[in-house]
């Protein structure tokens, strides 16, 4: 896991040296620990790491994402709204809630 780990940090530390946000896919069969190795991940993480994740036999086309917005709605309710609104204009959360309803709190 040493290479995938690397991979991944490489990608963070682009976050955080100021470009844009990245999303990583993190993909293996059942079993294989990809939670497990996210979790470490987000361990020695210095910001937010948000992750879900979503089974073959899923009939709805965005369920993957659940856990990935239920963390962020998390994370954006410990901010002030000021903070919340330079992250995610007000416009731009509203068109977001009809689609994905766990952000309807901080919106």
């Amino acid at each position: 896991r040493d290479r995938e780990l690397g991979r991944l940090g490489a990608a963070y530390y682009q976050v955080q040296t100021g470009r844009d946000p990245i999303v990583a896919l993190v993909a293996g069969k059942s079993g294989f620990g990809k939670t497990a190795f996210l979790e470490e991940f987000a361990q020695f993480a210095d910001g937010v790491v948000l992750f879900g994740q979503c089974s073959e036999h899923e009939l709805v086309p965005h369920k993957g994402l659940d856990g990935v917005l239920e963390g962020l709605a998390a994370h954006l309710a410990t901010l002030d709204e000021e903070r919340i609104l330079e992250l995610i204009p007000n416009h731009d959360a509203q068109r977001l809630v009809p689609l994905f309803p766990e952000l309807r709190s901080v919106s």
